[in-house]
């Protein structure tokens, strides 16, 4: 799937899912990921949280 189509799917699969539900796939992408790919994981995550904090 390329990756135009791929986000569209992202976006409208995201769009059906609570709060509650989009932090649980949060936690359970983050339970499953490679202890190499922890740290990047945690700066992706937090770059997003000061973004959100910005435009408030």
């Amino acid at each position: 799937m390329n990756l135009p189509l791929f986000l569209n799917e992202v976006d409208v699969l995201a769009s059906e899912l609570s709060h509650e539900e989009l932090s649980g796939f949060i936690h359970e992408m983050a339970r499953t990921l490679p202890e190499g790919r922890r740290e990047h994981f945690l700066s992706t995550l937090k770059s997003f949280g000061e973004r959100g904090a910005l435009q408030k």
